[in-house]
């Protein structure tokens, strides 16, 4: 095993994580921080699922690319995120606020997109806040069935494929606004589901404002996609709308996190609470992660990025 592999794990089991080993040296090269921030992480936090699952997205995107090449979109994206943050400590707010400027000066670039997707991507395997919400989001799946499932802007598609792999419901429908997402979502899935579970699901690139469906959803999937839009709360009434009377939603929405196409800030774990209950949801469960892993008191009073995640039910009557 690797110096890299052992540090990770701090013991000599064999993993034989060629690809994680070859992204993480290169990662931990360019950025000491890094390195103490990621094995903080897998010593915390990582099972031995988390492990494979790092290693199964890089050997997912080297089909495409070079380790080199995804290091340099983590790379990229961790940079940017460094340059949204100093914006937002000196104004105040995020750099836009449209998604007409998002989409022209940040959407429209095509070739940096692709590589913005891929870091955030896998970012989602390195950062504590990601990988504690992944946890949850996965606990709270093998409780849940029902008949129709729905995921706005499923990413890259790891929940949505997650989803369908727990198995609780019958039908799965996903829809993102991008191009890039939705191929990449169905790339995702082609190589992780069988015949079978492909049959049961859809992926639309469409507004989701646009999507009528004959038959109403179960259960509804909004992972960090509120904060892209001008009106959440019109989405999330959209949504109510199309959702059946015992449905649930989950939702997870990202406190004072300044990334280069985020639009709507939200200020605090309150707001957010308070968006939901409007749109007339009733929060069953919540789980808070501070970036860093940083304690929840102190991400407060500095107003650090807080991942808010909750599950929520519909109150009877609307919608």
């Amino acid at each position: 095993m690797s110096a890299v592999v052992c540090d990770m794990t701090g013991n000599g089991s064999a993993r034989k994580n060629k690809r994680t080993e070859e992204f993480l040296g290169l990662v931990f090269a360019s950025n000491p921080r890094q390195k103490e921030s990621i094995l903080y992480t897998m010593d915390k936090y990582y099972t031995e699922d988390d492990y494979s699952k790092l290693e199964d997205i890089l050997m997912f995107y080297a089909r495409s690319m070079s380790i080199t090449e995804i290091a340099d979109a983590y790379r990229l994206l961790v940079e940017d995120t460094i340059k949204e943050t100093m914006y937002f400590l000196e104004h105040g707010r995020y750099r836009y606020s449209s998604f007409e400027e998002t989409e022209r000066l940040v959407y429209s670039r095509k070739e940096y997109m692709s590589k913005y997707m891929v870091g955030l991507s896998v970012s989602g395997y390195l950062w504590s806040n990601h990988i504690k919400m992944f946890h949850w989001f996965r606990d709270i799946m093998k409780g849940m069935e029902g008949r129709r499932y729905l995921e706005i802007g499923p990413g890259h598609g790891r929940y949505f494929c997650e989803s369908v792999m727990i198995n609780g419901f019958s039908e799965y429908d996903a829809i993102d606004v991008s191009e890039t997402s939705v191929d990449q979502t169905n790339a995702y899935l082609k190589e992780h589901l069988d015949k079978d579970q492909m049959g049961k699901c859809r992926v639309f690139r469409k507004n989701a404002y646009d999507h009528k469906p004959a038959e109403k959803y179960d259960f509804v999937v909004i992972a960090e996609v509120l904060e892209h839009l001008e009106d959440p709360l019109g989405m999330l009434s959209h949504v109510n709308s199309i959702s059946s009377d015992q449905a649930y939603l989950y939702v997870t929405v990202p406190v004072n996190a300044p990334e280069i196409d985020h639009i709507y800030l939200f200020n605090s774990i309150e707001e957010v609470e308070e968006l939901i209950k409007a749109a007339g949801y009733e929060i069953k469960d919540r789980l808070y992660a501070a970036a860093g892993d940083m304690k929840l008191e102190k991400a407060v009073k500095k107003k650090n990025s807080i991942i808010v995640g909750l599950l929520a039910g519909k109150v009877r009557g609307m919608g």
